[in-house]
């Protein structure tokens, strides 16, 4: 399910190689196995076109702690199938949804506090509508 493009890149030309990048595979497995736990949101539906709440959601939360993890806005979006626009929009839309006191979105927070128990940061840290930083 993990796209091709976690390859390293030979260090003489900057072509990628056949390689991939050591854990990055096994921990962006993890990550998504992990939100459609706390979600309850199939992985097909969450690389799926399908625009419903729950599937935004759930797709925003990847978004973010992928961000968070040090992966390039590029790199997210074409991970998840997307532009990089559509990374970023994601991402702070999941924090204004998480900040905000008038939305009672009890799933949408238990699920952020079931990823924190696993260990993944969903802060905003790194989620702002000016934060256009590639690198």
């Amino acid at each position: 399910m993990i796209h091709n493009l976690l390859t390293k890149s030979c260090p003489s030309c900057g072509q990628p190689t056949e390689e991939p990048v050591p854990g990055h595979r096994e921990q962006l497995e993890r990550l998504v196995g992990d939100i459609e736990a706390a979600t309850g949101v199939a992985r097909n539906r969450i690389f799926s076109r399908q625009r419903t709440d729950d599937v935004c959601a759930a797709r925003f939360f990847l978004y973010s702690i992928m961000r968070n993890l040090g992966y390039t806005w590029m790199f997210i979006g074409e991970f998840a199938g997307r532009d990089h626009g559509a990374a970023i929009y994601g991402a702070s839309r999941l924090h204004r949804r998480l900040s905000t006191h008038e939305n009672n979105d009890r799933p949408l927070k238990s699920a952020r506090d079931f990823l924190k128990d696993k260990d993944w940061d969903v802060s905003d840290k790194c989620i702002t509508i000016k934060d256009h930083r590639f690198v």
